[in-house]
Parts: C-alpha cells; structure tokens; sequence
C-alpha cells in the first residue's frame, strides 16, 4: 500500500483492533469453505477441541495480504487470531504469518486479582 508524505505508513503487524473488527464476520466465506478452514487449522496446529471459530476477514501482515481467522480459547474474555495467507486452506503450515492471543490475559492460578 502506497502512502504519501504527511501519513503514517501501514504498519507492519496489525494492531488489535485491526483483528478484532473481523468478529462476527462471516468465517465459512474464508479460504475456500468449512473444508480449506480445517486445512487450516490442522496446518497451523489447532486443536479441533478449540475450533470455534468467531470471525474472519481481510488482514496484512509485513505487507503480506492474508486473512485473520479469531477462535474462542478457554479463558472468557480471551481469544485466539490467526492470520494465514491463502495457502493455508492447502494445509501449508508455513501459511501461518501471525498468531496472537487477545483480550483479558487469564490470571495465575489462586490470584485474587
């Protein structure tokens, strides 16, 4: 993406709420169907036990057009963004250009805050 003098380039890793704006979003529209998104998610070693997928639309990473896909993890309050460039609907593990954690990080065990 070209930008002009006076603006601030694209940044290199999405900021948060760059990923979280694709929640609610269509997921069985992403790479290629229900079938590429397992792919996917075998690829990038997600367990189908934590599968649920919540959203999913168009991200870049270092200047490399992908696609987030945000999944549930365990701890309320948190979840999981991928960012996968396309080939990762062929099971491509080295598809997988971001993974990071959102939200409430969940507290140590036995802490009261």
């Amino acid at each position: 993406m070209a930008w002009h003098a006076g603006s601030a380039p694209t940044p290199a890793i999405p900021s948060d709420g760059v990923l979280l704006a694709s929640l609610g979003r269509p997921v069985d529209r992403e790479l290629g169907g229900t079938a590429g998104l397992r792919r996917c998610l075998d690829a990038a070693g997600i367990a189908p036990s934590t599968r649920t997928a919540l959203g999913a639309g168009p991200a870049r990473v270092h200047g490399v057009d992908g696609t987030v896909v945000l999944l549930a993890t365990p701890h309320p309050g948190q979840l999981l963004a991928l960012v996968v460039r396309p080939e990762c609907a062929d099971g491509d593990p080295g598809s997988v250009l971001l993974r990071r954690m959102l939200g409430a990080q969940p507290s140590p065990s036995g802490s009261t805050t």
